[in-house]
């Protein structure tokens, strides 16, 4: 429902559609391709896993024996689920309260699906030149004195782009 309501707000803010390609694209980081506007069900698992093992010397040190943590089924399936959406081992137990450990490999799971859905060649050129860090640049932090501020139709035109989205829709107040 998070999501759902996400992608209606963008695309209110974009004035188009937003297709499962764009919608995907969109939730990716900017430093991957997208907007940074990530969907709540892929970060559900990494952040959950990070924060579990990032806490857990201090659970331990609170609770008689670790006798709760034994009890937490939803651990073991969420690494479950992670392990086989990703297709790769465990993080190292040393690694496991680091947040990115567990969502870059989502990142470049989601990337790849993207990819290997797009079979227009134009299409395909358009979201490969967004994967270079220097493409992202625009979405820097405003800042009108240093001349880093883009108007609200400039900013609409080029996420449009950016996602592949027709930049022309009727206004939603029109429809």
């Amino acid at each position: 429902t998070y999501d759902s309501v996400l992608k209606n707000g963008l695309e209110t803010i974009l004035n188009c559609s937003l297709s499962d390609h764009s919608w995907l694209q969109a939730s990716l980081p900017v430093s991957a391709g997208g907007l940074g506007i990530r969907h709540a069900v892929d970060l559900a698992i990494p952040t959950f896993l990070a924060s579990y093992h990032s806490s857990l010397r201090l659970v331990e040190s609170l609770l008689p024996n670790g006798s709760c943590l034994d009890q937490d089924a939803a651990v073991q399936e969420s690494m479950d689920r992670w392990t086989h959406l990703v297709g790769q081992d465990l993080p190292t137990l040393d690694m496991r309260g680091l947040q990115t450990v567990w969502d870059t490999p989502v990142i470049t799971y989601l990337q790849t699906i993207l990819q290997q859905s797009i079979t227009n060649p134009i299409i395909k050129a358009r979201y490969l030149a967004a994967f270079f860090i220097e493409s992202g640049a625009w979405l820097a932090l405003p800042s009108p004195s240093r001349g880093l501020h883009l108007s609200n139709e400039c900013f609409r035109i080029s996420a449009a782009l950016r996602l592949g989205t027709a930049v022309c829709e009727p206004d939603s107040c029109c429809k």
